[in-house]
């Protein structure tokens, strides 16, 4: 099991214990057991670890962002006031692509995978009267596919595993809205070329989804009831999660891109810490103003070569707008948009003589469910989408001109744990 998979286990894990200490018992105002069904749709990033087994060489982890989507139904079952078991099964697509040759120059690819089936069990915590925070942990079946462009074209189902971290709230009876980051990780991998070469994907996503419940108990909903706790004020907060990274390599005096669309770094662990004001507006409304720094370690890796960076970033900030609308009197279902700054370190191999690591400016957009655990205690998870607005740009080996430039997008899904004061 990876690090990665450690991480981001160990995140679902401290947002259920988080919630365990600080829920108060609820007397079973809402039960939880019961059927369901439900859809999501988010983003998502992709990247494929490629290895040569005759060199023997890593060739790196090479994919492209895309829209998520899929279909789940699972049996939830309230053993206690404040824990609720659960069952999962469903199918989340995804197009990655991938090319490790000169043949991304015509959008073609050499690898794919369009999504994967997963089943598995959930545990969570009711950190609010209509608020579930939960962890998940799933067996996965993840589609894999070689093109017409190898030697030995295949398609295959591959042996893998899907961690998650979310919180669900309830908007009506049986109508339960979530916020979701999944990790997916193949095991096995794909062989091709008579086992020359192998193709190992994974996948990070980050979604928001709704279901409805089949046969659940009554339980006081309170939605449309007034306020019990008023959410203006001053918060501090730490964030962390799991985030895909990826660019666009390109040279402007050819005008072509290097290795294409991508290539994409490995799915790498964010850590973080926010400040932020909120104000509440009437009984069901809040907006608010947030700045943020994350911690993380991207690298955009050179076609054909893993050991060679093209460029890569380690840490990020920005301010951000958000709006949120008071699904119940404790959670809030927000969306986000903000302007920031990437720190850029380009590669010595294609940065020539006076060119130095700078920042590179970003937008980014995204949603989430925040709730209210206590009257000073926040919980979220939510996913970011983050963009370049201008290209970070460096000069070649021979010190003249900047011909190369690099300009990355990133998927976070995380999660967060907030003081309001």
């Amino acid at each position: 099991m990876s690090y990665r998979t450690v991480l981001f286990g160990g995140v679902a894990l401290a947002a259920l214990v988080a919630g365990s200490g600080a829920a108060v018992s609820q007397q079973g105002e809402y039960n939880w057991t019961g059927a369901r069904i439900g859809a999501n749709l988010g983003v998502g990033m992709s990247s494929t670890f490629s290895y040569d087994t005759i060199t023997p060489m890593e060739i790196g982890g090479l994919g492209q962002e895309s829209v998520v989507g899929g279909l789940f139904a699972g049996f939830d079952y309230e053993v206690s006031p404040d824990i609720v078991l659960g069952f999962e099964t469903g199918l989340q697509v995804f197009n990655g692509e991938a090319s490790i040759s000169a043949l991304t120059y015509a959008d073609d690819y050499e690898f794919r995978s369009f999504g994967a089936a997963y089943a598995g069990v959930r545990l969570g915590v009711e950190v609010a009267p209509l608020t579930l925070a939960y962890g998940r942990f799933s067996y996965a079946a993840i589609h894999a596919q070689t093109s017409t462009v190898t030697f030995a074209p295949q398609e295959d189902y591959l042996s893998g595993y899907q961690v998650a971290a979310g919180i669900e709230t309830a908007v009506m009876r049986d109508v339960i809205l979530r916020a979701e980051g999944t990790y997916t990780q193949a095991v096995d991998a794909l062989e091709i070329n008579d086992g020359a070469t192998e193709y190992t994907p994974s996948h990070v996503g980050a979604t928001i989804g709704a279901s409805y419940r089949f046969g659940g108990e009554g339980g006081d909903l309170r939605v449309g009831a007034g306020p019990e706790r008023l959410w203006t004020g001053v918060y501090v907060g730490a964030l962390a999660g799991a985030m895909g990274s990826g660019t666009v390599n390109g040279n402007r005096e050819l005008e072509v891109p290097i290795g294409g669309e991508g290539p994409v770094s490995t799915i790498d662990p964010t850590f973080g810490a926010y400040l932020g004001a909120n104000l509440q507006i009437g009984e069901q409304w809040v907006a608010g103003l947030e700045g943020e720094v994350v911690k993380y370690e991207a690298s955009y890796d050179y076609v054909l070569d893993d050991s060679q960076d093209f460029a890569s970033s380690d840490h990020q900030g920005q301010v951000s707008l958000r709006y949120g609308y008071l699904a119940n009197p404790d959670t809030l279902i927000f969306a986000r948009a903000g302007y920031g700054l990437m720190y850029m370190n380009p590669d010595p191999l294609f940065a020539g003589l006076g060119t130095a690591p700078g920042y590179v400016q970003t937008l980014s957009a995204g949603m989430g469910i925040e709730t209210m655990i206590t009257e000073n205690a926040l919980l979220r998870a939510e996913g970011l989408y983050n963009s370049t607005i201008d290209e970070y740009r460096f000069t070649d080996s021979g010190g003249g001109g900047d011909p190369y430039f690099a300009k990355p997008t990133s998927v976070e899904a995380r999660v967060g744990a907030a003081f309001l004061f």
